[in-house]
């Protein structure tokens, strides 16, 4: 066997990626909330930001972490939305899938880096709008 085709993990290692620093962060207003989306790509960050409006408010509605994997395939499957109060899953495949968790007012997902802006801002976008959108959201401030 080949240790090109080996995948390399630290010890012990962190499968979910659950411990990726998201150090970049900007306030926004999405689909009439305040929302905190913190990212560990610049690039991420924008894209998902770019249909949003700057924001520099202190107080959130919604934390939205973003984290873009290289490891990811690019391609984006068929979307699929599966819920279980108070959490929904949103799938687009491998390449991107984002967990809602309307209690905690947290939004936690992972995109591959190679998924096109194009299809972030006509395919994965429009689906997330309808998911906060549709949340309802008590005036509790976060952050």
């Amino acid at each position: 066997m080949s240790m090109d085709t080996v995948l390399r993990l630290p010890d012990p290692p962190d499968l979910l990626r659950r411990f990726v620093e998201t150090p970049l962060q900007k306030t926004v207003q999405f689909e009439g909330k305040r929302v905190l989306m913190r990212s560990n790509r610049q690039g991420c960050l924008d894209m998902f930001s770019s249909l949003a409006v700057d924001d520099g408010g202190a107080k959130c509605d919604l934390i939205w972490t973003m984290v873009c994997d290289p490891d990811l395939p690019a391609e984006l499957g068929e979307a699929s939305l599966m819920e279980s109060a108070p959490v929904a899953l949103l799938s687009f495949g491998r390449s991107c899938f984002m967990a809602l968790h309307r209690n905690q007012k947290e939004l936690t997902g992972f995109i591959s880096s190679g998924v096109s802006e194009q299809n972030v801002l006509e395919i994965i976008i429009p689906r997330v709008k309808e998911l906060v959108g549709a949340m309802e959201l008590e005036n509790a401030p976060h952050v």
